[in-house]
């Protein structure tokens, strides 16, 4: 029986910092990453290798934001779970991300061990609908 391929997660964010301090976090939990700063670079990406979790920035650089880029991954990959983040902690933005298709929602700055909680919650419940 072959080995169980880690779960594969989607990171889009454009702030380098963040972009490498997530990646870093969980590829330290065993999981593989492909890393986006813009859209068209995570549709790509999606593309190549389809993930188990998109986790998504509100704030890209380009002609598409992160609802923007929500929706397309929704619209292609519409049983992947998707975690949306921002630095624009407003309730009305979560909201609203949740209302285009988002699984779950967190407000930077965010402990990463509430990134790993989210995370591990959406593949878990990814998991057992499949």
């Amino acid at each position: 029986m072959p080995a169980q391929q880690p779960p594969h997660i989607l990171i889009i964010e454009d702030d380098e910092t963040m972009l490498e301090l997530i990646e870093r976090f969980l590829r330290r939990q065993r999981y593989t990453i492909a890393a986006a700063a813009n859209a068209a670079a995570a549709l790509t990406a999606a593309a190549e290798h389809t993930p188990s979790l998109a986790i998504i920035d509100y704030m890209l650089p380009g002609e598409m934001n992160g609802l923007e880029l929500l929706a397309m991954l929704r619209g292609r990959f519409p049983a992947i779970p998707t975690l949306f983040i921002s630095a624009f902690g407003s309730p009305e933005l979560c909201r609203t991300a949740r209302n285009s298709g988002a699984t779950d929602c967190l407000i930077k700055p965010f402990d990463m061990a509430i990134l790993m909680a989210r995370v591990d919650i959406l593949l878990t419940h990814n998991n057992h609908h499949d």
